[in-house]
């Protein structure tokens, strides 16, 4: 037989390690047994409060947060002073750079940097190309681009002048397309009006949808809108 250490009562253990006589006893224990709270001072404040536990250090949200804060400033004072001066690449003054990256003082000195030292582009006609002949006036002339046929603004205004009409000459001498002979019929289905249309699909049992599309593909009956004259 073995006491239980919380409630006293004597139990069978069922293990050599059994300490409580249920499973309600050992909750309890457990939690009775943990360390309780104690009155600190606040880190920030210096005023006492009770922390429930051992890690709280201030008395309330506020206090960390401005511990956090001044936190904040001594470190970034601690690394602006590790920074170490260097000159500026364009005109020489020392500076300490915000960033690593930083090697001008200033955003003026950047452009008048960056201005000197881009390669300029290179205007047009400097490459010199071989003399070709025009195309359209059988002229002699010396090209700006790889791609130039013409030696001026007129002759590529006739040559697209002529092409045109190359074109247009094809275009007309091509054969025209047969056009389909519309029957009477799908005629007066064009001037027929929607009272007298419904009427003739009544008669012939036929719905309108049904109707217009044998009247596009002219296989309406011959009789059809023959009484409506």
């Amino acid at each position: 037989m073995r006491k239980c250490e919380y409630c006293g009562k004597e139990f069978e253990p069922k293990q050599s390690r059994s300490k409580y006589c249920s499973r309600e006893c050992q909750v309890k224990g457990f939690h009775a047994s943990r360390p309780k709270g104690e009155t600190k001072k606040c880190k920030w404040c210096g005023k006492e409060f009770f922390a429930p536990h051992k890690g709280i250090k201030y008395c309330s949200l506020l206090c960390k947060m401005k511990a956090a804060d001044e936190q904040r400033t001594i470190i970034a004072e601690q690394k602006k002073q590790e920074k170490k001066p260097i000159k500026c690449k364009h005109c020489g003054a020392e500076f300490v750079p915000r960033h690593k990256r930083q090697i001008f003082c200033c955003e003026q000195c950047g452009y008048e940097y960056r201005y000197e030292h881009t390669p300029k582009k290179k205007s047009k006609g400097i490459r010199e190309y071989n003399s070709r002949i025009c195309a359209i006036c059988g002229k002699e002339f010396v090209p700006s681009n790889s791609i130039q046929k013409y030696c001026s603004k007129e002759c590529s205004r006739k040559a697209q002048y002529s092409k045109n009409k190359k074109e247009i000459v094809v275009n007309s001498e091509r054969p025209k397309k047969k056009t389909a002979k519309i029957s009477p019929a799908s005629q007066w289905f064009a001037k027929m009006s929607l009272r007298e249309i419904s009427e003739e699909c009544a008669r012939l049992h036929i719905s309108y949808g049904k109707a217009s599309l044998m009247a596009m593909n002219n296989m309406l009956p011959e009789d059809f809108g023959k009484r409506c004259k």
